[in-house]
């Protein structure tokens, strides 16, 4: 980071428990250092059309699915390959049902990175993996969503 950067802080606030008027507690820690071992990159993994609304999860519908293919070395440069995968997430918010997350090979085989069948509002974070997963060239990830949109 250049000297007069600005940090921006993206907090998810749960009032689905709140018991009356919260006082918001958030606190952050940064340590500056002036060199780093790797340099790391943070990759959204979606369908891009998801954020020009492409993503309609109709009222009453008991599941909706939405899924994607691809690769997330495009959001950043092509020349990131190999890269390590060191955790996955999923976002869904409190309609979501059901997520996974898996890696496609260009072998043919395939890794599950992350499944939840019965998805909470609370597990919205970032799970790291227990050991850090190589994707290479011709490698995909697959992203598998559902939500349940009904009054329930």
């Amino acid at each position: 980071m250049e000297p007069g950067s600005r940090i921006i802080l993206q907090v998810h606030y749960n009032l689905l428990n709140a018991q009356g008027a919260e006082t918001d507690q958030s606190s952050i820690g940064l340590s500056v250092t002036s060199t780093v071992d790797h340099e790391a990159y943070g990759l959204g993994f979606m369908d891009p059309m998801w954020l020009l609304g492409q993503m309609e999860i109709p009222a009453g519908a008991k599941d909706t699915e939405h899924d994607y293919t691809g690769n997330p070395a495009w959001l950043v440069d092509g020349s990131l390959f190999p890269f390590k995968l060191h955790n996955v997430a999923l976002h869904m918010h409190q309609l979501g049902s059901y997520g996974r997350i898996m890696l496609h090979k260009a072998d043919g085989s395939e890794q599950c990175l992350l499944d939840i069948p019965k998805w909470d509002f609370h597990w919205q974070r970032q799970y790291e993996l227990k050991k850090p997963v190589l994707v290479f060239p011709g490698d995909e990830l697959y992203l598998e969503c559902h939500w349940n949109n009904t009054a329930e």
